[in-house]
């Protein structure tokens, strides 16, 4: 775990620096917090305090001016089951309208967790947030982007666990706001 944090960190401190290279480098931060409905024994959505936050470091470079491509890692936390993961992800934006005054953000995150803090037992396959956000503040070097969006995580539990308190789940939809700082 602290071979993670240190990489993590150092990540983080170079990607200003990475993103000054040229107007098509860019770097960023991304604060997260959500909420989380899973599905209980029913099958019916069950809201109660389930939660998601997350923080993450992103790089990429624009393609065109319309499309980036770029990559991330981050430190997630679920809620009911509690679990923490390290996720490395692709990472798509794309601003729908060209110039000066482009404002629309959509934005795709694609991947899976190389680490889970907690057990053996849980078991993370795929990863993706999708998010739509809008540029509250722009200057030469820096972006604030806040955004809304909807996070996806499928998993497999293995073991025995009580029934009551994991349902049949096998996957959590969230949806979330972020708030991000691009370089």
């Amino acid at each position: 775990m602290k071979k993670i944090l240190i990489l993590f960190t150092l990540f983080l401190y170079t990607v200003p620096g990475f993103s000054q290279m040229g107007k098509r480098f860019w770097g960023g931060i991304e604060l997260a917090a959500g909420h989380i409905f899973a599905k209980n024994l029913e099958g019916a959505f069950d809201a109660s305090g389930n939660t998601v936050s997350f923080s993450q470091v992103t790089a990429g470079y624009f393609i065109t001016l319309k499309l980036s491509l770029g990559a991330g890692i981050g430190l997630k936390g679920y809620e009911n089951p509690k679990i923490n993961v390290v996720p490395v992800f692709a990472d798509i934006k794309y601003y729908p309208f060209e110039g000066k005054y482009n404002k629309i953000l959509l934005d795709v995150q694609l991947g899976a967790p190389m680490y889970t803090a907690e057990t053996d037992d849980f078991r993370t396959r795929f990863n993706t947030c999708i998010s739509a956000g809008f540029t509250l503040f722009s200057s030469q070097k820096l972006q604030i982007i806040p955004a809304i969006g909807y996070d996806f995580v499928k998993y497999k539990l293995k073991g025995n666990y009580d029934p009551h308190f994991f349902g049949n789940a096998m996957s959590r939809n969230s949806i979330f706001f972020k708030i991000g700082f691009y370089y």
